[in-house]
């Protein structure tokens, strides 16, 4: 346990520099104001919000703020990333939000928490039928995959769901308990198209409904010693920026 400890310590005090890490997007939303949803990676990948609106207290920790995603009857509202090559797939991706979701109005089942690519989606990463939910396209052509679990992530409820791929497997957490696990051997196509949180591309359905927090992108999965302490990388962060 002060290993646990001294680890922990450690990563405490290196952050900033989370890109040295593997971090090549983290959006804690605790902003609660303007339209910039400001990335802690180091890697400048900040996010427009479609609205101010979209700010929503408290986040998942219940402190800090969040943000609102849209029903289908509501005004889009999705956040826009610029395309960056940080945000490409360069042999593992690690992916995690903290989610709250409510029943679609209509009764759609695919809801987009991240998604890389418009008209070609490189990858995306939500919840489908209540469960968690990957898609990837290959590279030049190539093959596309994904599944999804078999947890049902429950309305109304703050629950963090992430994934792992490494050209050997593909993993999903719902909080961090394995739920999906199948081999993948494909690459992952890379485009020049932005990063849309909230939505799988503007005007299409596939929106998510609900609030979302702490969106984390990485190339390694989060420390095993924050998984250990009940924690996790993004909120780490939050808990920083807050004090």
């Amino acid at each position: 346990m002060k290993l646990v400890l001294a680890a922990f310590i450690m990563l405490c005090l290196a952050v900033p520099g989370l890109s040295s890490a593997g971090v090549v997007g983290l959006w804690t939303f605790d902003e609660n104001q303007g339209t910039t949803a400001h990335d802690s990676s180091g890697l400048g990948n900040d996010g427009t919000l479609t609205s101010t609106s979209m700010w929503a207290t408290p986040g998942y920790d219940g402190i800090g703020s969040s943000l609102n995603g849209s029903n289908y009857n509501d005004p889009l509202n999705y956040v826009t990333i610029a395309n960056n090559s940080s945000l490409d797939f360069t042999g593992k991706l690690y992916i995690s939000a903290w989610v709250k979701t409510v029943a679609p109005t209509p009764n759609y089942t695919l809801e987009t928490v991240v998604c890389k690519g418009d008209t070609t989606e490189a990858y995306a990463f939500g919840i489908i039928n209540q469960t968690v939910w990957f898609f990837a396209n290959g590279q030049n052509g190539g093959h596309s995959f994904g599944g999804s679990g078999s947890t049902v992530i429950p309305y109304g409820e703050w629950t963090k769901i992430s994934m792992l791929y490494d050209q050997q497997e593909l993993k999903m957490f719902v909080n961090d308990q394995l739920d999906y696990e199948a081999p993948f051997s494909y690459d992952i196509l890379n485009d020049t198209q932005p990063l849309y949180l909230g939505v799988d591309f503007p005007g299409f359905t596939e929106r998510f409904a609900g609030q979302f927090d702490n969106v984390m992108i990485s190339n390694v999965p989060e420390p095993a010693t924050l998984s250990l302490l009940g924690l996790g990388l993004a909120g780490l962060i939050a808990r920083r920026k807050r004090k």
